[in-house]
C-alpha cells in the first residue's frame, strides 16, 4: 500500500516523490561541462571482444573506467531537471514488479544491496516494500544521499558471506562481468539470492562500459557462478533472472 501512495504522491507534486526530488533545480554548471568532457573521451575508445561476445570499452586504466561511469550524475544533475517524473514513475513500476517476488522467499530484516543505484529509487521501493535493510552504492552518488552511498561494485566493502540479496541493473557498465559476478559471489550469502536485470539493447550508449547482442550470453556467464534459476521473464528491454548459488 504505501508504495502505491507514493506513486500518486509522485504524480501529484510538482517535484515528483522522493530524494530524486530534490535533485531538481541546482545545476553545477562546472561539473556538469567537465563530467561532458569526461564521456566525450570515453566515446572515443576503442573495442575489445571477449570469447562470450561481450565487447568492452578499452579504458586506459581503472581510474579511467571510474571516472567515466561517475559522470553520468553530473550530466543529469547539470541538465537542472534532474529525472522526468515518468522516468521514475516507470523505475518505480519496474522495480516493484521484480522486488514483490522476493517477498515469499526473503526475510524482512534481509540485507539488501543494490549495486550503481545512483538516486536510490530501487532503495526507496525495496523500503515501501517492508525491506528496510536495503540500501544502494554508486560511484556517485550525488550529495546529502541517504540512500545511496558511494562504492564501486567491482570491489565492495563488504565481507564475505555477508549480504542475504544483492540487485543490479547496470551490468553493462561494469568494467568486466567475470570479475563483477566473483566480486558478487563473494559477499552474498551461500543461500542468497542475486536479481539481476539484463539489457537487450544491443549497442552501448554514451556511459555503458559493455554491450552485447544477446543477454543470453551475459545469463551463460553468470550461471558459472550462479547455478540456480529461480525466476527468469523477458520483457521487451530486459531479461531479468533470479539467481542463486
Amino acid at each position: 500500500m504505501k508504495f502505491w501512495i507514493n506513486c500518486i504522491v509522485h504524480l501529484l507534486t510538482p517535484r515528483g516523490y522522493g530524494f530524486q526530488s530534490q535533485l531538481k533545480g541546482r545545476p553545477d554548471r562546472e561539473k556538469h561541462k567537465s563530467a561532458k568532457s569526461v564521456y566525450m573521451k570515453a566515446s572515443k575508445l576503442g573495442w575489445r571482444t571477449n570469447e562470450h561476445g561481450i565487447r568492452a570499452r578499452e579504458y586506459h586504466g581503472q581510474v579511467d573506467y571510474r571516472k567515466h561511469q561517475a559522470a553520468k550524475m553530473d550530466v543529469i544533475l547539470g541538465k537542472g531537471h534532474g529525472w522526468r517524473k515518468m522516468d521514475i514513475l516507470e523505475y518505480r513500476l519496474r522495480f516493484w514488479s521484480r522486488f514483490r517476488h522476493l517477498r515469499p522467499i526473503v526475510r524482512r530484516d534481509a540485507d539488501i544491496l543494490c549495486l550503481g543505484a545512483r538516486q536510490g529509487t530501487e532503495v526507496e521501493v525495496l523500503r515501501e516494500l517492508g525491506y528496510h535493510r536495503s540500501r544502494g552504492i554508486d560511484l556517485n552518488p550525488g550529495e546529502n544521499n541517504q540512500l545511496v552511498s558511494q562504492g564501486d561494485f567491482m570491489n565492495l566493502d563488504f565481507p564475505e558471506n555477508h549480504m542475504d540479496v544483492i540487485y543490479s541493473n547496470c551490468l553493462d557498465h561494469a568494467l568486466d562481468l567475470d570479475a563483477f559476478f566473483l566480486e558478487q559471489r563473494r559477499v552474498l550469502k551461500n543461500k542468497g539470492h542475486f536479481l539481476i536485470d539484463i539489457s537487450t539493447c544491443a549497442e552501448a550508449g554514451h556511459f555503458e562500459s559493455l554491450e552485447w547482442a544477446r543477454p543470453e550470453d551475459v545469463l551463460v556467464m553468470a550461471l558459472k557462478h550462479f547455478q540456480t534459476i529461480i525466476l527468469l521473464k523477458r520483457e521487451k528491454r530486459w531479461l531479468w533472472v533470479l539467481l542463486r548459488p
